[in-house]
């Protein structure tokens, strides 16, 4: 049985159960005409948020103050489509960020306004899987609010879902990650005037590398110096063109996040560069990484 603690309007309440857990239910008309301390219909529960902080309380409260609950249900819809193709479990603010932006956006559409996303194309090619997700879920918006949504909001939507999948991680720091991938990726192409095959496995090997890379950065976890760098050294000399090209990636990381790069991380970069310029040797660094 769930009790009533407070009631944030008629959508949504905060409640307890029998071990005294907090948690934020949902659920069209589930505390009309109800008080405080008095049980909610289980029947008419769609969405359970347990509460591990007070910070989530709060920012919960603020989206059903500010948010019409038709926002809530249609990021609910959305999330629910997104974690079944996804097949992964979305961090709960996702429902706060969503609901906001669909909010807003919505407006913007019936306004004829728009705001540009510059990085849809690469949100695109790092990002594939959730951008189809976040396609497919303009029909979901179509279907609720008659409005077919722009393919610079698919790209808004779909760092939505790459953002919710990282532990820690703030959606301006997914945008400036985004930014950071697509700068490295350029680099490299410049440095062997050379264009991607972006269907390629090497590709999105790298482009995977490149990511976890800089998410362990922003969580403040690095690679640890091996004592031994034999194997480096062996790498360098092998594919001196790849470790210039590392050189320049690491110049441009050390500017815009003052990282310099262990012999590590450097020997992880000059692997992948080797394999996605299409030069591999027949032997040496065959192993997958």
């Amino acid at each position: 049985m769930y009790v009533i603690k407070k009631i944030f309007n008629n959508n949504s309440v905060l409640v307890e159960d029998e071990s005294h857990v907090e948690l934020i239910l949902l659920g069209r008309g589930i505390a009309f005409q109800k008080k405080a301390n008095e049980p909610v219909d289980k029947n008419k529960i769609d969405k359970k948020f347990i509460l591990d902080s007070t910070e989530i309380q709060e920012k919960m409260s603020q989206m059903f103050d500010q948010t019409p609950f038709a926002m809530i249900e249609l990021a609910s819809r959305i999330i629910d489509q997104a974690e079944e193709s996804l097949q992964v479990k979305f961090d709960d603010y996702l429902y706060i960020g969503l609901s906001d932006h669909l909010h807003y956006a919505l407006k913007r559409a019936r306004s004829n306004k728009e705001m540009p996303n510059n990085l849809v194309w690469e949100i695109k090619r790092f990002y594939p899987k959730e951008y189809q997700v976040a396609k497919q879920s303009l029909k979901i918006i179509h279907h609720e609010e008659g409005i077919w949504l722009n393919e610079d909001e698919v790209g808004y939507i779909a760092l939505h879902f790459v953002n919710a999948q990282e532990s820690n991680i703030q959606l301006a720091t997914t945008i400036q990650l985004t930014e950071i991938i697509q700068a490295t990726m350029r680099i490299v192409q410049l440095y062997f005037k050379i264009s991607f095959d972006e269907d390629s496995i090497d590709y999105t090997r790298f482009v995977t590398h490149i990511h976890y890379f800089l998410q362990r950065f922003f969580n403040s976890e690095r690679l640890m110096e091996e004592e031994d760098n034999f194997v480096f050294e062996q790498i360098k000399l092998k594919y001196p063109e790849s470790f210039q090209c590392t050189l320049q990636i690491e110049k441009y990381l050390e500017k815009r996040l003052n990282i310099t790069l262990s012999n590590e991380e450097k020997l992880y970069f000059m692997i992948h560069i080797n394999r996605v310029i299409n030069k591999r040797e027949k032997e040496g660094d065959q192993n997958e990484l």
